[in-house]
């Protein structure tokens, strides 16, 4: 038996979709702003979305690897960001095991 659908489901169904599609694009467009802003030089925020001139400067402190700068002068990271990251990785594997630890015990 064949479903017979209303004319103005077709166009509620694209509607969905275009408003969906705009709610995607408002949530990754900041994303891709943070991203563009990585690979920028200096510390500006503002400009197009694709930098003109690309540099891992900021990628680089980000990863503990020192950065010579273009006077020739090295600079250190100023933070141990992947040490935070691996504590925070230690961190919840240790909370996750006794979670499950402890609900295994109380079904046990």
């Amino acid at each position: 038996m064949a479903i017979v659908q209303a004319k103005s489901t077709k166009y509620r169904v694209w509607l969905s979709h275009i408003g969906l599609c705009g709610f995607v694009a408002l949530i990754i467009f900041p994303l891709l702003m943070v991203v563009s802003i990585s690979f920028r030089t200096g510390n500006f925020s503002t400009g197009d979305l694709f930098p003109s001139q690309f540099t891992l400067e900021h990628w680089s402190l980000a990863l503990g690897v020192p950065f010579t700068q273009a006077d020739g002068s090295i600079t250190q990271p100023p933070f141990p960001v992947l040490t935070w990251l691996w504590n925070s990785i230690k961190v919840a594997v240790i909370s996750a095991g006794l979670i499950l630890g402890s609900i295994w015990i109380s079904r046990g």
